[in-house]
């Protein structure tokens, strides 16, 4: 069997692969305290309602999560609006995915990125 090399990186690279995965950090703690601050409790256990379905989220399986976090205006078109409040929606997987193929099937995230583009 024939092994193939490893690709190496130049210094420029790495450094900006540094830099990508420091951000995806930040990034992911950004979403953690926005869940936090979002957050319901009724009683018996901690959620998020997802802003596009009204489908209860517990904190146990989706805090953690990043497809529950929606970027209503792209990170790669509007990096400055990556960290914005304003800019992030707490949703369900499903309704994250459905936006990004079909916006039009979703009004509430459709409603936002409208908004935001005033």
């Amino acid at each position: 069997m024939k092994r193939t090399k490893l690709k190496k990186f130049s210094e420029k690279g790495l450094a900006k692969r540094k830099e990508k995965t420091e951000i995806t950090k930040k990034l992911h703690e950004f979403f953690l305290n926005l869940w936090d601050e979002r957050e319901l409790f009724n009683g018996t256990f901690s959620y998020c309602k997802c802003e596009e379905t009204g489908k209860i989220l517990t904190r146990e399986f989706y805090r953690e999560n990043s497809c529950c976090y929606s970027h209503i205006l792209s990170k790669s078109k509007y990096p400055e609006l990556a960290f914005k409040k304003e800019n992030i929606m707490i949703v369900s997987p499903d309704a994250h995915a459905q936006y990004e193929l079909n916006p039009e099937k979703t009004p509430n995230q459709l409603k936002r990125k409208l908004e935001l583009l005033k």
